[in-house]
């Protein structure tokens, strides 16, 4: 359903003129991959609305989308599969968040950010079956990972020093940590396929 919504709005732009016919393949994935993220991060702010965690879904979706972008991993083979794979990520998290201390939490969210950053660093990025990098891209993404590794370092820092929001720290290290899950799990499946 979104591979033909994501064919209808291209070609809606190449009747416009805006979108060269010869560049139809990489709008038609560009699309599809926009609707389908779209999708996720309004069923993750309908579960956050139903379980009353809208700050730590905001939070994990701001570490979340632009790490998988540029790291990889582990892809579903369908959206559904996509979306209930968020969703039972996101699920864990409220999960955790209510059954583990605050000072608990705090000490285990540095634990799955460092972690993580050694994983991410030694991985990224990892790209799946359905869509391989070139050497260019390969040598982009590694990059663009290396410079969101900084950036989430000093955020995470900085929350954890401050905590200003309760249990932030502890959600941006679950965030990393299960990014850096899903790019082991796609070399794995990298690796068997």
């Amino acid at each position: 359903m979104l591979e033909k919504l994501a064919h209808r709005i291209a070609y809606f732009y190449i009747e416009k003129g805006k979108i060269q016919e010869a560049q139809k393949e990489i709008y038609f994935y560009c699309f599809e991959i926009m609707l389908s993220t779209f999708i996720n991060f309004i069923f993750l702010i309908a579960l956050a609305l139903l379980t009353n965690t809208l700050i730590p879904a905001l939070i994990f979706s701001i570490y979340f989308i632009p790490l998988r972008s540029t790291a990889g991993g582990l892809h579903a083979k369908t959206h559904l599969g996509c979306v209930l794979t968020l969703l039972s990520i996101y699920t864990l998290l409220i999960i955790l968040l209510n059954m583990i201390s605050a000072e608990t939490l705090s000490l285990l969210g540095i634990i799955l950010v460092i972690i993580s950053i050694i994983i991410i660093f030694l991985l990224a990025p990892v790209d799946c079956k359905n869509k391989r990098l070139s050497q260019e891209e390969i040598s982009e993404q590694k990059h663009k990972s290396r410079i969101l590794l900084i950036i989430i370092s000093l955020s995470f820092i900085l929350v954890a020093a401050f905590n200003i929001i309760l249990n932030a720290a502890f959600v941006i290290g679950y965030t990393v940590f299960s990014v850096s899950i899903l790019m082991i799990s796609g070399k794995i499946q990298n690796k068997l396929l």
